[in-house]
């Protein structure tokens, strides 16, 4: 118990840092950013080039040619990739074309949500001077049995209209086959393919009929042999070595010649680069604090450091220059130029270990010490789990709440470990680096699973040396739209699921085996990693206006905790699967509201332990962030739920740090 109160300290006494972010602004700050027309954190002033078809239908690119590239998740990852595009930078390396990546999880022709003022597809091409845009459609609509054949012409129909009123330069690539997964505990879409076969024969006809170059990769993809390596795991997803195959069938498609790739790694990795400054910019974190309902927030207004969130997006746009210049070098065989230099801030200061400690208050019988400490590498700790071996994983976060422009992610996994048993950890080390916003966290599987920005992930020591050597994307596509909102708090509950939440202002649409999940506003998730099964409730924020946090009793009854209000919920009652458009806000309010604390609170946990004094066996703890205590409620029944009686105050410090 004490470990973990003093890893608790260590994490509140970085962690305060968002507070103080961007302080200042007022009415005539709001008024003067909300002014500003979201398009001008990405858009360029750039030449049009001339309207006109791809002759004969043969891919070509013009000099200057400015490639939009459309679809869903496996669109998204060759963002993250860049296969396809060194095979395109190589292949027309004198033309110097730009490639701009527009695609979203979860897009299908019938739907391409996004938030509110981000603008619809005809200003956003006009903003980059879109003169090729590619479309990717076809294997998500296979999964969805609620539009027929007919709906599905008529939706890429209109949308292939759409495109062709900025540029008639279409490119459509044909749907991908599914396979089978290699867990045979997930849903096998291989049936399916009759299906796929059928939507593709109508994106090659209304590629024909508008003159659009088609790419036909179903052929060549369904007649692999079956001793070639596997393209997916879940049987629609592309692994990093499927990607690399499916980038080459495309380019072959197109009629590049762009030599073997493995030859040109520099390149890819520039492209990489790019594409996350092109991602950090174009979709990027905190939306609503910047162009949104939250534009009001001292997060959006300018301070000492920084200037207004809006104006510092645009601080993007100079390093997706320079590294389209860069690539267009390195494509020739050139040195690239150098990238521009990145914002230095002052070093935050906070308290040393010492005097924070005279500032904490323990219950009667229980002591403080640190147990682990920036100086350790301890830095902006979000959360943290403990392993069979007793050690602390720890996710610490120093790009949250917002990448400075041109930075890249340096959020990571510390293990923190006690070899002599003294409570104060001395063995340290990275499991994972080079993570974004990382923000839920559970051991299991062989390794852990993580809530990273809009994906979940598994990373795993494949080797010994407590370092992750293979990452596997097991959901993308979950809402970025406030950084202190997103997934979670991954838990695994009693039914060997795990569960997360999410908060008011996140939108997921989710791409899984058994077709789309979604998830408006604030909700609980709950997922099975073996069959890949995702379900969530209390959708719309129908109980709460934010949720962080689960947690279950010794009887398995489920709660979580909203960190905007200062109640926990009682959730076993909501737990059957109700489509977001039943649900309104606030609906549950008066059914599952439990254990009212003083103040806003978050991360609800039930103790238990021969450690623990009686009083404390089996009683919820609550962090009252806010207000800088940890609380615990007993809980008794009530009727059909519960009532919970304020025990007192675990810790509590006169520190805002806490």
């Amino acid at each position: 118990m004490r470990a973990c109160v003093a890893l608790a300290w260590a994490f509140v006494a970085t962690v305060a840092a968002f507070v103080g972010t961007r302080p200042g602004g007022g009415a005539a700050a709001a008024e003067e950013t909300a002014k500003i027309d979201p398009l001008t954190r990405f858009a360029e002033p750039v030449s049009p080039l001339p309207r006109e078809k791809s002759a004969g239908g043969k891919f070509a690119v013009r000099p200057g040619e400015v490639i939009v590239l459309t679809g869903p998740a496996n669109a998204v990852f060759e963002q993250q990739a860049g296969w396809l595009e060194t095979a395109l930078a190589v292949a027309a390396a004198k033309q110097q074309p730009n490639v701009r990546h527009m695609s979203w999880d979860g897009d299908t022709v019938y739907e391409q949500a996004r938030a509110l003022n981000f603008g619809g597809w005809k200003e956003q091409f006009a903003a980059v001077g879109a003169s090729t845009i590619v479309t990717w459609f076809g294997a998500l609509e296979a999964l969805d049995d609620s539009h027929d054949d007919a709906a599905f012409a008529a939706a890429y129909a209109k949308l292939l209209d759409e495109f062709a009123k900025t540029t008639p330069r279409l490119v459509v690539i044909s749907p991908t086959p599914f396979e089978t997964p290699a867990s045979h505990w997930v849903r096998d879409n291989t049936p399916r393919n009759e299906r796929v076969k059928a939507l593709t024969a109508i994106a090659a006809r209304l590629a024909k009929e508008r003159g659009a170059v088609y790419v036909d990769i179903l052929s060549p993809l369904s007649a692999r042999a079956a001793g070639e390596p596997r393209l997916t795991d879940d049987g629609m997803h592309f692994t990093p070595a499927g990607q690399k195959i499916v980038a080459e069938e495309i380019a072959r498609g197109l009629g590049l010649k762009a030599g073997k790739l493995d030859d040109r790694e520099p390149l890819r990795q520039e492209i990489i680069r790019k594409n996350r400054f092109w991602f950090d910019c174009w979709r990027t974190m905190n939306w609503n604090f910047a162009y949104s309902d939250r534009t009001w927030a001292m997060f959006s207004k300018p301070s000492a450091t920084h200037p207004p969130l809006v104006k510092e997006l645009e601080q993007w746009k100079p390093f997706i220059r320079a590294s389209d210049a860069r690539i267009h070098a390195l494509a020739l065989g050139q040195t690239p130029p150098p990238l521009p230099e990145v914002k230095s801030l002052p070093a935050e200061k906070h308290q040393p270990p010492d005097e924070e400690l005279k500032t904490l208050k323990a219950r009667d019988g229980f002591a403080i010490n640190l147990f682990a400490g920036e100086e350790d590498g301890l830095v902006k700790p979000i959360l943290f789990a403990w392993d069979e071996r007793g050690r602390a994983w720890a996710l610490c976060a120093p790009s949250y709440p917002q990448l400075i422009p041109g930075t890249a992610a340096n959020d990571y996994i510390l293990i923190c470990e006690d070899t002599n048993g003294d409570g104060r950890a001395d063995k340290f080390q990275r499991f994972a680096e080079g993570l974004f916003m990382p923000t839920g966290l559970a051991l299991g599987d062989g390794g852990v699973y993580v809530c990273v920005s809009g994906q979940i992930v598994h990373l795993r020591d494949t080797d010994g040396d407590d370092r992750a050597d293979q990452r596997r994307v097991i959901f993308s596509g979950f809402g970025t739209g406030d950084a202190h909102q997103m997934i979670n708090s991954l838990c695994w509950g009693p039914d060997g699921r795990l569960w997360f939440t999410q908060g008011l202002h996140i939108n997921s649409t989710i791409e899984t085996p058994r077709g789309l999940v979604r998830c408006l506003q604030t909700g609980i998730w709950r997922m099975n990693p073996r069959t890949l099964e995702l379900e969530n409730f209390l959708g719309n924020a129908a109980a709460t206006e934010n949720a962080w946090g689960m947690g279950f009793d010794d009887w398995g009854q489920a709660f979580y905790d909203s960190g905007s209000e200062p109640n926990a919920v009682y959730l076993s009652p909501a737990l059957s699967p109700v489509p977001n458009r039943y649900l309104t806000k606030g609906q549950y309010w008066a059914i599952g509201v439990v254990a009212p604390s003083k103040a806003k609170s978050m991360e609800i946990e039930f103790i238990g332990s021969p450690h623990l004094p009686d009083d404390l066996q089996g009683t919820m703890v609550k962090s009252i962030y806010v207000a800088s205590y940890v609380d615990f409620s007993r809980l008794s029944d009530h009727g059909s739920g519960f009532v919970g009686e304020l025990g007192g105050e675990l810790i509590s410090s006169s520190s805002t740090m806490f």
